[in-house]
């Protein structure tokens, strides 16, 4: 009589529910912003070339244009410093 007592009593544990939180699609402006100043010092420096450099780098191309390889500097060159600048600003181009 007891156990038939305390069965009508027993309850059913409600299974847990999954909390689902909405995907963040952005960071918020302030955390990329403290991203990008702790990951600035590890992305190197983008070139900045005065006029008179762009002048001589190109004086040194142009020189040098037939040469095994010299094809595959100006290239290689604007590809890293287009990633040091994404690195630095989280933003492409």
């Amino acid at each position: 009589m007891t156990l038939a007592l305390l069965s009508g009593c027993a309850q059913t544990p409600e299974p847990p529910k999954a909390v689902v939180e909405p995907a963040q699609t952005a960071l918020p402006d302030q955390r990329k912003t403290l991203i990008l100043k702790k990951l600035a010092p590890h992305c190197g420096t983008p070139t900045e070339w005065t006029p008179e450099q762009m002048i001589a780098v190109a004086d040194t191309i142009e020189k040098h244009a037939d040469e095994p390889g010299m094809e595959l500097l100006s290239p290689e060159w604007e590809r890293l410093n287009n990633a040091v600048k994404i690195c630095r600003t989280g933003a492409s181009k």
